[in-house]
């Protein structure tokens, strides 16, 4: 496992990365149109169901949990954030060990919805191919009855796959999947497949 001071700031550095990223005037957003996922469940951990946030998942394959005390020191982390980061409530956190990739589940009910708006507007306001630090894609689509809005964060270290699930006030949630750049390619269909597996309860 990472050491935890460097993972855990490394994982708010890239939560925080969207709200603080330098803009160049605002983009349209697109047209919200359904999206079909290659689905691979060979690459896929067992189905993960959430009650509070009516959805169900499943993990990239060899992505474990981390242990209870490191998931506090997450949740503790965000909890004491002094801007909104403070209100999401961190549900999951899934490691592969051998890679440093991590996916993280976060819950963004608490999250007022100026707020919530004033980051999506941000994140619409991001310039294409990004800036000097990162190169950046952005998409707005629907997937099983879900809002989504999609950012790819790329830099020659890392890859971040950041994706907002919104289904009313009360389901809206947030998943990131942060891959080193050099595995990236060996991981990107089992990305896909992980995200394709999201789906609402009793859809």
């Amino acid at each position: 496992m990472l050491k935890l001071n460097g993972n855990l700031f490394f994982l708010i550095t890239i939560m925080l990365t969207t709200v603080f990223f330098s803009c160049k005037g605002p983009q349209q957003p697109e047209m919200k149109t359904e999206v079909l996922f290659n689905v691979n469940q060979t690459l896929l951990g067992d189905t993960v169901s959430d009650d509070a946030l009516g959805v169900v998942y499943q993990p990239p394959l060899y992505w474990k949990p981390v242990d209870s005390a490191y998931f506090g020191q997450v949740k503790e982390l965000f909890a004491t954030q002094k801007t909104f980061i403070s209100d999401y409530v961190v549900r999951d956190y899934y490691q592969d060990d051998s890679t440093n990739s991590i996916m993280i589940v976060t819950d963004l009910s608490r999250v007022s919805d100026s707020a919530l708006n004033l980051m999506l507007e941000q994140m619409r306001e991001m310039p294409e191919g990004g800036n000097k630090k990162f190169e950046v894609q952005i998409g707005e689509y629907s997937y099983h009855g879900f809002d989504v809005f999609q950012i790819l964060l790329q830099n020659p270290a890392f890859i971040n796959f950041k994706l907002i699930f919104l289904k009313g006030a009360n389901k809206r949630f947030q998943m990131d999947y942060m891959i080193p750049t050099r595995v990236y390619a060996g991981e990107v269909r089992t990305i896909e497949s992980s995200i394709g597996s999201v789906n609402k309860i009793n859809n």
